[in-house]
C-alpha cells in the first residue's frame, strides 16, 4: 500500500468519523488542525514511553512495536493535519505535493550540513523563521535582517 492509498484510507476514516473536511469553516479547520496537533504530541509521548530513554534506568529497550504503533498513530494525526490545511487537494496531489516538499527540504538540510549549519545564526531574530528555508521571504544584508512575517528591520550594530 502506497502513500497515497494510506491517505485515502485515512480521510474515508475521516469521513466516517463524521469530518467532512474540504467543506469545514476556517474556524472548524482551525480547531481541527489544533486537536490533531494535540493529539501528535500526545502520540510521540506515548512512543517516548515505550523507549528506556531516562539516564538513571539501567535497561536499553525500544518496545518496537508498541513504540511503531504510536508512530503510526502520529502519522495519522500528521496526515489529519495535511487534509485540513489543504482542504482541497486530493490524495494523489497531496502525496505529490508532500513528496516534492520533502526532497527540497532534503535538499536544503544537506547544504545546512556542508555549510556547518548551526541552528542559530541563519534565521530571522523576529520570527526565528530559517532564512534558507523556500518559503522563507525574510531577508539578511549588510545592514541587518528584514523580517517579512513582522515587518521589522533590525540592523547590524
Amino acid at each position: 500500500m502506497g502513500l497515497i492509498h494510506m491517505m485515502a484510507a485515512q480521510r474515508d476514516l475521516q469521513r466516517k468519523m463524521g469530518y467532512d473536511i474540504p467543506n469545514m469553516t476556517q474556524t472548524e479547520r482551525i480547531a481541527y488542525i489544533h486537536e490533531n496537533a494535540t493529539n501528535v504530541i500526545a502520540e510521540i509521548v506515548e512512543a517516548l514511553g515505550e523507549i528506556d530513554w531516562k539516564s538513571w534506568v539501567n535497561t536499553e529497550n525500544i518496545h518496537e512495536e508498541r513504540c511503531f504503533g504510536e508512530l503510526r498513530d502520529a502519522w495519522q494525526c500528521l496526515t489529519n493535519m495535511m487534509f485540513a490545511v489543504l482542504p482541497n487537494y486530493d490524495d494523489i496531489a497531496l502525496a505529490d505535493l508532500l513528496e516534492a516538499k520533502l526532497i527540497e527540504k532534503h535538499r536544503i538540510n544537506i547544504a545546512r550540513i556542508e555549510a556547518g549549519y548551526d541552528g542559530r545564526t541563519t534565521k530571522c531574530p523576529e520570527c526565528k523563521r530559517a532564512l534558507d528555508d523556500a518559503d522563507v521571504e525574510c531577508m539578511k544584508s549588510t545592514a541587518g535582517y528584514h523580517c517579512a512575517v513582522t515587518g521589522v528591520t533590525t540592523y547590524a550594530s
